[in-house]
């Protein structure tokens, strides 16, 4: 039996005996328990706060998406809110909203527009914008005809991802419409809320975890125990965010772990400038990878969809363990682990569905402090010679093969 068939038979094993899926977790983030216990407010006393509801007026609810680039982790983000809309009746469970059908939030708006998916709400491309990580398309004639619909109140609500959208669309004081923000790295040291608690704008939620990153990079050396890590990012403001530098440099503190790192790499290319920053991170890899016994990979310009193959590719070569900020979307593509985005998206989902209904966005908790469950690609695994721990397994929300 090869070492895939065995972790093929551990998983069969799991599900026939059952377990709790938490445990495992749970006792790896011991000391940080208390953190684990904050959920939505207790202002859902009933199941109404949240069911689904026809729009006064007849119609549609009609949502917009703004987003900075077309991440993987925003494409996790959106559908995972898609199947918190699916569990609360917002959304039809048929076979039109399936995110394994699409790989990116323009292909899955276009893929479902005109289908029948919910008697509630619609998506449609001409609601949708991606600054494709450059500011200067806040000049793109898209974009403008978005936002003055918006300004118009010709939205029920707007689904905003990402720093770089949330600047440029919060910028506009003309700009008030019932918002839900998600995927900004810190959202109070960017300035879009004032506080934990309260946004300081009527029209805007987002969901904030102060530690959610520190607790992924201490999933990850906690699971794997390796004693050098390699980080590739740009030295820049932004860079540092998006592969969460400062929490990767605490846990590395506090558990003597050498870090290797490498800066020659583009955080936000522009649309001419992909293939070069594709190039960038693969060259910075090849300096990296020899010297450490794990990769944690954040994120960046050279780990777009079309460059992750070649990424993993280089971590199988390597036989290095990894960890992905984006997602389950990066694990399904390879890389050995990360975190899955359900329990999030049935959190915006709520918090959307009682924006839809009346409430105002600044009254809704903004705080979201939970235990990361994890997704695992066992392929992988298989590849570079790694055995997981069977509790590890046992604890994934989404395993891939």
């Amino acid at each position: 039996m090869n070492k895939f068939t065995k972790l093929l038979f551990t998983v069969f094993c799991v599900f026939l005996f059952g377990c709790n899926s938490e445990d495992s977790i749970k006792s790896i983030f011991k000391e940080d328990s208390p953190k684990f216990q904050t959920e939505i407010k207790k202002t859902d006393k009933t199941k109404d706060s949240f069911s689904p509801e026809q729009k006064l007026g007849g119609g549609k609810y009609k949502i917009a998406v703004i987003q900075s680039d077309d991440y993987p982790e925003y494409y996790e983000v959106l559908t995972a809110i898609l199947q918190g809309m699916q569990l609360t009746g917002w959304i039809k469970e048929n076979n039109v909203v399936v995110k394994d059908n699409y790989t990116s939030n323009r292909e899955l708006i276009n893929g479902i527009n005109g289908k029948d998916y919910s008697d509630y709400v619609e998506f449609s491309p001409d609601t949708f914008f991606s600054f494709r990580a450059d500011e200067n398309n806040a000049s793109d004639p898209q974009f403008k005809k978005v936002m003055q619909r918006a300004i118009d109140g010709e939205f029920d609500a707007v689904i905003l991802l990402g720093t770089l959208a949330s600047h440029k669309v919060l910028e506009n004081k003309e700009y008030s419409t019932a918002t839900l923000m998600d995927a900004v790295s810190d959202p109070i040291g960017s300035g879009f809320v004032e506080s934990i608690d309260n946004s300081g704008k009527d029209f805007l939620t987002a969901r904030i975890d102060p530690n959610q990153y520190i607790r992924q990079v201490r999933l990850f050396y906690k699971v794997i125990g390796f004693k050098s890590l390699g980080i590739i990012y740009e030295n820049s403001e932004n860079g540092r965010w998006y592969a969460a530098v400062d929490d990767v440099e605490k846990v590395a503190e506090e558990n003597g772990i050498k870090l290797v790192v490498d800066n020659d790499v583009m955080t936000e290319p522009t649309q001419q400038q992909y293939h070069q920053a594709y190039g960038m991170y693969l060259r910075a890899m090849d300096r990296v990878s020899p010297k450490v016994e794990a990769m944690f990979l954040g994120i960046s310009g050279g780990l777009e969809p079309e460059n992750l193959p070649n990424v993993v590719n280089k971590l199988i070569d390597y036989k290095l363990p990894s960890f992905t900020m984006e997602g389950a979307q990066a694990v399904k593509k390879g890389v050995m682990i990360g975190v899955s985005g359900k329990e999030t998206g049935l959190y915006n989902a709520k918090k959307l569905a009682r924006i839809l209904k009346g409430e105002t966005p600044s009254t809704l908790d903004q705080r979201y402090e939970k235990m990361p469950k994890i997704s695992i690609n066992l392929k992988t695994t298989e590849k570079i010679g790694y055995d997981l721990p069977v509790d590890i397994i046992r604890s994934a929300d989404e395993i891939y093969q």
